[in-house]
C-alpha cells in the first residue's frame, strides 16, 4: 500500500461536522459531579492506558497496532538469539501492568566461573535460605546426604552444561530475592489465603464474593520489586535456551540426569533422550532434547514455598500435561510469584486443567515456544490470563491450535490483570466453546441464557477482559484490565460464545489485532468489539479478506450485542483496513450504540457486504447499520437525572471508504435477505434523524447528542490511522540452517472443523496426525 496516503477528505469528520458536532465529544472524560457513575479515580488498580483511550476511542487502533507491531519485532526468529523474548513479554503486557520500568536490561548477573560452578550455585540457594548443605560435629563438618547425592549426579553432567545452570541458578535465585523483597510486607497467612483463591474468573463479574485478603496482599505489595523478579526470570531462561542448544549435535549430551533438591524446589536436569518429568515442586528444569513427556509443575508456583519456577526444554516434539494438578499453577503460571515455560524446537501438545499456560495471578507467568506446530488445551484461567498480575503465551511460529473452554486466550481480569496471547506466523486455530450443550456438567453454569433456553457459553476470551462490579453488591470494585488477541500473519480462525473477540467490561480493555491474512471471526453474543459498563473495546485487522460474523450453534437462539456495539458508557471499535470482508449479525450491531455508548465500525478499502437483522414484516431492524438508542424508547427515566446522560454523547457509526459495497437484512427465522432501504453503496443515512424529537422536553436527537450515522463512499480517510503506517506484508520468517526454525511456508494440513473440547483434556484435535494419541514409545528414565 502506498504510503503516505493520497490527500483526502477526512470522512469522519466531515460527517461530525455535518452534525454540527466535531471529535471533542467522541468519548467520555467523567467528572467527579457526575451523578450515579463509578469515578475511574476511586477504582483501586485501573491501568493508566484505560482514561486516555476511553477520552478518545480513535487512538484504540494505535494501542492494538504498538501491540501488533512489538509481536512481528520480537517475536522474529531474528531475535531469538538476542533479547527478543525478554522484549516481546515487556511490549505485549509488562509495560501496560507496571510502567515503572524501561526495556534496557533486565541486569541478570554474570558471575565468574567456579571449579565446581553448579555445586556452589545450589550452596548458594541453600544459604540464603538459611540451610546448610553440610552436618556439623566435633569440631568438624560432614557433607549431608543430600550433597554426596548431588556430588555423585554431577559427575555424568558435560561441564559446559553445569556452567550453563549454574549461571541459571544464581540469576533465578536472584529473582527469588526481589520476589522476596516484592512480598516482605505481606503477612504469610494474608499471601496463604490470597494464593489458595482459584475462583476469580466465576465470582467477581457480578460482585458477589468478596475476597478481602487479595486487597490486604495488594495494599502491602511491592510491585516494582516483584515484577523485576519477572524480568530477570524471563531473561534467565531465554539465555539458558541459548547456552545450551547445540549439545545434541556436538554429543555432549549428559550420559545421565539429575534431581538435586533445594530448599526452594528440585533442579532436574535431563537427557536428550526421551524423558518424562512427575515432580510437581521443581523450581529449575532443564531438558536438552528428545521427545519429552512433562507431567509436573513444568515452570509454575505450585507453592508459595516454589517462588521462582523456570522450565526450559530446548528441542523435541513435547507433551506437556498437568491435568493431576487440580489447582493448576502448571506450564508458565506465576502465582503469588514468577513462573515461566519455554521450549525450543519441536511439535508439542500442552494439556491443563486452567491457572496455567501463561497465567499471572499475584505475580507474572510466561509460555514461550518458539517454532513448530503447536497444540494447547485448557480449561479455563490460561493461555494468556491475568489476574492481579500478567500472564503472556507467545508462540513464534508454526500453524497452532489453541482450545479453551472459558477465560483464556487474551484474558485481562480483575485488579487490573493483563493477559496476552501472541502468535506471530502460522495459520491458526482459537477455539474457545461456543456450545453450552458440549461443556462438561460441572460448568453448565457458564451459561449466557437466550430466548429462555441454553444459547452459549460466557466464554470471556480471545481479547476480553472484565472487572469486579461492585455497584449491586458491597461497593468493592475491581476494574477489569487487558487482554489483548495477537496474530500477525497467517490466514487465521477464531470462534467463541458471548462476551469474547474484543470485549471489555467494566474498566476493561479488549483487544484483538491481526495484521494479515484471509481470517474467520465467529461468535454469539456480546462480541466482535463489544462492551457493557464502563469499559474499550476494539478489532484492528490490517489486510485480508475478513468474515466477522456472529451466529448461535442452537436452533432458535439469536445473535448479535456485537461488530461495534456499546452499551453503558463503553467504547468499541472496529477498524479494518483493506480486502473484501463480510460483515453479519442479527441484533444490536454494525455499528451500534446503546445506553450512551460509543461504537465505531470502519472499513477502508475493499468491496464488502454488511448484513443485518430483519423485523418479522422483513423491515430492516433499527438497532444495526449505523445507530443509537436510549432508554426514553423503554423508560430513560431509570437514569435520573439526565444531567449527567446528557453531558457527553452517543455515537454509534458506520463508514465505509471504498469499494463497491453490498447492504442487506436477513429474516431470523427464514434466513431470507433482501437489500438495505437506506444503507447503501454511496449512500449516507441517519439512525435517529438528527432532527427527531427525543420525547424529552421538546429536545431533538442532535440537541441530546445522539448520534447514529452512516457513510459509504469512494474514498476518505480517517486522518488518526493515517498518522501510522500501514504495516508492510509480513515476511516469512528466513529460512534456517539445519536445527533451526522450521520453515513457515510449508504445507499445512486443512483445519476442518475446531477441536473437540467435551473432554478438554483430549488432544484437541486426536484426528490430526501430527498429534498422536499415544505419547512417544521407550520414555526414559521418570525424575520424582
Amino acid at each position: 500500500m502506498p504510503w503516505p496516503p493520497p490527500a483526502g477528505p477526512d470522512a469522519l469528520g466531515e460527517t461530525l461536522a455535518a452534525l454540527r458536532t466535531d471529535r471533542g465529544a467522541l468519548g467520555y472524560r467523567p467528572r467527579g459531579d457526575w451523578t450515579r457513575f463509578p469515578l475511574p479515580d476511586r477504582t483501586p488498580y485501573l491501568l493508566p492506558m484505560f482514561e486516555p483511550l476511553y477520552a478518545d476511542p480513535l487512538r484504540l487502533y494505535a494501542a492494538a497496532r504498538t501491540l501488533g507491531t512489538a509481536a512481528d519485532r520480537w517475536l522474529h526468529p531474528y531475535q531469538a538469539k538476542d533479547a527478543g523474548l525478554y522484549r516481546a513479554t515487556y511490549y505485549l503486557g509488562f509495560d501496560r501492568r507496571v510502567g515503572n520500568f524501561r526495556e534496557y536490561s533486565a541486569n541478570v548477573l554474570v558471575e565468574p566461573a567456579a571449579a565446581d560452578p553448579l555445586r556452589e550455585a545450589v550452596r548458594d540457594v541453600y544459604q540464603y535460605a538459611r540451610e546448610d548443605l553440610a552436618h556439623y560435629s566435633f569440631g568438624g563438618a560432614t557433607p549431608s546426604r543430600a550433597e554426596d547425592a548431588m556430588a555423585r549426579q554431577l559427575g555424568a553432567l558435560p561441564e559446559p552444561l553445569q556452567a550453563a545452570v549454574a549461571q541459571a541458578l544464581v540469576n533465578q535465585l536472584d529473582a527469588i530475592r526481589w520476589r522476596d523483597r516484592g512480598l516482605r510486607r505481606v503477612a504469610p497467612e494474608t499471601a496463604r489465603r490470597a494464593f489458595a483463591v482459584r475462583d476469580l474468573g466465576d465470582t467477581q463479574g457480578d460482585g458477589a464474593f468478596y475476597y478481602p485478603q487479595i486487597d490486604d496482599l495488594m495494599r502491602d505489595l511491592d510491585e516494582p520489586s516483584l515484577y523485576y523478579a519477572g524480568q530477570k526470570a524471563v531473561e534467565t531462561a531465554q539465555q539458558l535456551r541459548l547456552a545450551v542448544a547445540g549439545l545434541a549435535e556436538a554429543d555432549r549430551c549428559p550420559s545421565a540426569g539429575a534431581d538435586i533438591p533445594t530448599p526452594f524446589g528440585r533442579v532436574v536436569i535431563g537427557t536428550c533422550g526421551d524423558d518424562t518429568y512427575a515432580a510437581h515442586d521443581v523450581l529449575l528444569l532443564l531438558d536438552p532434547g528428545g521427545a519429552d513427556a512433562h507431567l509436573g509443575n513444568a515452570g509454575g508456583t505450585t507453592a508459595l514455598e516454589v517462588p521462582v519456577a523456570l522450565s526450559v526444554d530446548v528441542a523435541g516434539d513435547d507433551r506437556y500435561d498437568c491435568t493431576a494438578l487440580a489447582g493448576g499453577a502448571c506450564q508458565g503460571a506465576g502465582i503469588a510469584g514468577i513462573g515461566v515455560l519455554v521450549d525450543g524446537q519441536g511439535d508439542d501438545t500442552y494439556a491443563a486443567p486452567g491457572h496455567a499456560q501463561g497465567l499471572g495471578y499475584l505475580g507474572m507467568g510466561v509460555l514461550f515456544d518458539a517454532e513448530g506446530r503447536d497444540a494447547y488445551a485448557a480449561e479455563s484461567s490460561a493461555q494468556g490470563t491475568g489476574y492481579f498480575g500478567y500472564g503472556a503465551l507467545l508462540d513464534a511460529a508454526g500453524d497452532d491450535r489453541y482450545a479453551v473452554l472459558f477465560d483464556g486466550q487474551g484474558y485481562g481480569g480483575v485488579g487490573g490483570g493483563v493477559g496476552v496471547l501472541a502468535d506471530r506466523a502460522g495459520n491458526d486455530v482459537y477455539h474457545a466453546e461456543p456450545d453450552v450443550r458440549q461443556l462438561p456438567e460441572r460448568f453448565r453454569y457458564r451459561n449466557y441464557a437466550g430466548n429462555g433456553q441454553p444459547n452459549t457459553v460466557v466464554s470471556f476470551a480471545q481479547g476480553a477482559s472484565a472487572g469486579r462490579r461492585g455497584d449491586g453488591s458491597d461497593g468493592h470494585s475491581w476494574p477489569g484490565g487487558l487482554g489483548a488477541l495477537v496474530d500477525v500473519m497467517g490466514d487465521d480462525r477464531y470462534q467463541a460464545g458471548a462476551f469474547a473477540q474484543g470485549y471489555g467490561y467494566w474498566y476493561g480493555i479488549g483487544l484483538m489485532y491481526d495484521g494479515a491474512g484471509n481470517d474467520a471471526y465467529r461468535s454469539v453474543y456480546y462480541s466482535l468489539a463489544s462492551g457493557a459498563h464502563y469499559s474499550a473495546s476494539a478489532i484492528v485487522d490490517e489486510a485480508g479478506d475478513d468474515v466477522y460474523a456472529q451466529e448461535s450453534a442452537i436452533p432458535g437462539s439469536t445473535a448479535g450485542a456485537g461488530v461495534a456495539f456499546a452499551w453503558d458508557y463503553v467504547v468499541a471499535l472496529i477498524f479494518d483496513r483493506s480486502g473484501d470482508d463480510t460483515y453479519q449479525s442479527n441484533v444490536n450491531c454494525l455499528g451500534r450504540s446503546a445506553e450512551k455508548g460509543n461504537a465505531y465500525l470502519i472499513d477502508g478499502a475493499g468491496d464488502d457486504t454488511y448484513t443485518g437483522g430483519a423485523n418479522a414484516d422483513g423491515s430492516p431492524r433499527a438497532d444495526c447499520m449505523g445507530s443509537s438508542g436510549w432508554r426514553t424508547l423503554f423508560g430513560f427515566d431509570s437514569y435520573r437525572p439526565y444531567l449527567t446522560g446528557f453531558e457527553s454523547g452517543v455515537f454509534g457509526a458506520l463508514l465505509d471508504l471504498g469499494g463497491a459495497d453490498t447492504y442487506q437484512v436477513r429474516h431470523f427465522g427464514t434466513g431470507a435477505t433482501a437489500p438495505h432501504p437506506r444503507a447503501a453503496d454511496g449512500a449516507t443515512w441517519f439512525n435517529p434523524d438528527p432532527d427527531g424529537d427525543t420525547g424529552i422536553a421538546g429536545l431533538t436527537y442532535r440537541e441530546a447528542s445522539f448520534y447514529g450515522f452512516g457513510v459509504d463512499r469512494a474514498g476518505g480517510r480517517i486522518p488518526e490511522f493515517d498518522r501510522i503506517p500501514p504495516p508492510a506484508t509480513p515476511a516469512p520468517s528466513p529460512t534456517p540452517p539445519a536445527g533451526g526454525f522450521a520453515a513457515e511456508g510449508a504445507a499445512a494440513p486443512a483445519h476442518d472443523a475446531p477441536p473437540d473440547l467435551a473432554d478438554p483434556f483430549t488432544r484437541p484435535d486426536p484426528g490430526d496426525p501430527r498429534f498422536p494419541a499415544a505419547p512417544p514409545p521407550d520414555v526414559g528414565a521418570v525424575h520424582r
